[in-house]
């Protein structure tokens, strides 16, 4: 599904709009995953729902211990 279609996501019109929405990385990961998985994040590889574990250094990046797989917010 297209961002665009979503009411859920606001989309910045306007390189201001884009600033606010997305101050910082953080900001950025946290819309990412909220467009991939917007009820909540599901492992692709097992199945399992509920939050990811997150390594400090790597903080946009969710991954699930059992697997110790890596899951893109991206497509």
């Amino acid at each position: 599904m297209d961002v665009l279609d979503r009411a859920d996501l606001p989309f910045p019109e306007s390189l201001p709009g884009f600033q606010r929405l997305f101050p910082d990385d953080a900001a950025c990961a946290a819309y990412l995953e909220r467009s991939r998985w917007p009820d909540g994040f599901v492992c692709p590889h097992c199945g399992v729902v509920g939050a990811p574990f997150r390594f400090e250094n790597r903080p946009g990046i969710p991954e699930r211990v059992n697997d110790s797989e890596t899951v893109s917010s991206s497509v």
